[in-house]
């Protein structure tokens, strides 16, 4: 049954409705709820909890955040009476790429400490950073933020622990210096412009004027060269 056929069941006994109401179980909740500029009512957002700190979930397209950083309500589609309006700004894609800077530097770190100890030469590739990471070297990551300004510094340079993440949302540490922090560089940052996708035209093969082959073509089957392990399958071989 959903919802729809539930409250015309309802509508129909009343004094069912009133039973269920009486059977619901009980519950406890305690939310995080903030107050501060520009918001009418409490915020309460997304909150992890990470060894007894939370961490407050930061998105471009949240209301209450929208709100808070520039006392305008998120609006996705313009009309006469009121233009559109967003968050989407630069900031988060630099905070974005600075948290993973700093879990490739921890990644390597430990990569690093481990080949040293065992007495083996460090690998001259190491990997990127992967979400499930935070397993082996810890939850956190401390980032360092730049100040913010508009004709004078409105906040300083900072460090500012965000929970780990490569493509997961933002989570910052939930404090008042913080959110503060938070609101003036959202407010200050740049509208981010999506920057266009290389054209992917596959190989020069491919892009080759379609026609009939040279009679040596055909006795040239393509072979993979040693050696090029590290070549990404499906990867185009340019022909020598």
């Amino acid at each position: 049954m959903d919802d729809g056929e539930q409250l015309a069941a309802d509508a129909e006994d009343p004094e069912a409705a009133d039973e269920a109401v009486m059977d619901a179980p009980i519950q406890i909740f305690k939310a995080t709820c903030i107050k501060g500029p520009n918001l009418k009512q409490p915020w309460l957002p997304d909150v992890q909890s990470v060894s007894g700190v939370d961490y407050i979930k930061l998105g471009k397209w949240d209301r209450d955040l929208t709100l808070f950083a520039t006392g305008i309500p998120l609006n996705f589609a313009a009309t006469k009476k009121r233009p559109s309006h967003n968050i989407n700004v630069t900031w988060f894609e630099d905070m974005k790429k600075a948290r993973q800077e700093a879990c490739d530097s921890a990644v390597k770190k430990v990569i690093v400490e481990a080949a040293e100890a065992e007495g083996k030469p460090v690998p001259k590739r190491i990997r990127p950073a992967r979400d499930d990471d935070q397993f082996l070297i810890g939850k956190t990551v401390m980032l360092d933020c730049p100040e913010v300004r508009n004709k004078e510094v409105l906040e300083p340079a900072r460090q500012i622990n965000f929970l780990w993440g490569t493509k997961s949302d933002l989570f910052m540490e939930l404090t008042e210096a913080n959110l503060s922090y938070v609101r003036h560089a959202i407010k200050e940052s740049e509208p981010y412009v999506q920057q266009p996708k290389k054209g992917n035209f596959g190989s020069p093969k491919r892009m080759r004027k379609r026609g009939r082959k040279p009679k040596g073509d055909a006795e040239a089957p393509d072979l993979a060269l040693d050696g090029e392990d590290d070549e990404p399958e499906g990867a185009a071989v340019e022909d020598e």
